[in-house]
């Protein structure tokens, strides 16, 4: 508890001069002060504004939406590490993964805003963020070598809902480790093989339609906060028990090629939202359906564009004479 006055007199502070008195149990958000005016005898309370903030969060529900899944090929011999790094570097096998989702090169500027956000997504999804030089003239630069790839590009999508066409355009930042000898042999990240590393870096959706349609599409999607994507695609040895007992050497020495994407979003209903819903709306519930819903997006999307990869990789290696 203590007190404050802006009077520099005893006598004239209890007779007219209002007193702060600030009560605190060391939590702002339970911090009140009270003012009391001597001279009327009367006494005002008011809370601080960390109160008044905490009162605006309890009026909003913010519900989460994730989406986890892992794609595994069928299993393929194993092919030189020389040969997968190459197929792994040619842009136009990348965009197999992307099918129907015009991949073009980046042509915006490349801010550090930007690389931050590259660099907090990509290990919130257990990867990496990019290796960066930043230059006085130029700004930021992607440093590429013969251990990574680095690159920005941008993809559309056509979303089709009930009198509406949507376009999703995402920008995604990619981190291509390439294994090589040297790094085999060191105590590097680097993996024994290939590995993309993809990270959704913004996301715009764009209506098309009957203006009213358009409008409450509009409307609908401005609770939206934010949306989070990181998807892994590399290559894995064929490990199992069956396959480690297995004294047929052909069986022992295969691949497969594997996806693990991660997709999360979060919307947030305010207080005028939530007024108007029933009483027995569940929203535990439906963000449960909506968790399930990305998940069989994510299934349904990403096992075909994997094996369609991973057929191209079995032409190509032939074409090698692997």
């Amino acid at each position: 508890i203590s007190t404050s006055s802006s009077s520099s007199s005893s006598s004239s502070t209890s007779k007219s001069t209002p007193v702060v008195i600030t009560v605190s149990n060391n939590k702002k958000d339970d911090e009140y002060e009270y003012e009391y005016d001597y001279e009327n005898k009367d006494t005002k309370g008011r809370q601080n504004q960390s109160k008044e903030r905490q009162n605006q969060k309890i009026s909003i529900k913010q519900m989460r939406f994730l989406g986890i899944q892992r794609v595994v090929t069928k299993a393929i011999p194993a092919a030189p590490t020389e040969i997968l790094n190459e197929f792994f570097s040619k842009e136009h096998y990348r965009n197999l993964l992307f099918p129907n989702n015009d991949a073009m090169s980046y042509k915006g500027i490349i801010s550090k805003e930007l690389i931050d956000l590259w660099t907090k997504e990509a290990q919130l999804g257990g990867g990496e963020g990019p290796t960066v030089s930043y230059e006085e003239e130029d700004g930021v630069i992607l440093i590429n070598s013969n251990e990574q790839q680095q690159s920005i590009f941008r993809i559309n999508a056509l979303l089709q809902m009930p009198g509406l066409k949507i376009i999703s355009e995402s920008t995604i930042g990619m981190k291509l480790l390439l294994p090589t000898r040297s790094s085999s042999n060191s105590s590097s990240n680097i993996p024994i093989y290939p590995e993309y590393q993809f990270t959704l870096l913004e996301s715009n959706l764009k209506p098309k339609g009957p203006a009213p349609l358009v409008w409450l599409f509009n409307k609908l999607t401005q609770y939206r906060d934010s949306t989070s994507s990181f998807t892994k695609v590399r290559v894995e040895p064929l490990s199992s028990s069956a396959a480690a007992s297995s004294l047929i050497s052909n069986e022992a020495n295969q691949i497969v090629f594997v996806t693990d994407a991660r997709l999360e979003t979060k919307i947030h209903l305010p207080s005028k939202i939530l007024k108007v819903l029933p009483s027995n709306v569940n929203l535990s519930k439906y963000e449960k359906q909506g968790s399930a819903s990305i998940h069989q997006l994510l299934e349904k999307e990403l096992e075909p564009a994997l094996n369609s990869f991973c057929d191209a990789f079995c032409i190509f290696r032939q074409k090698k004479g692997y």
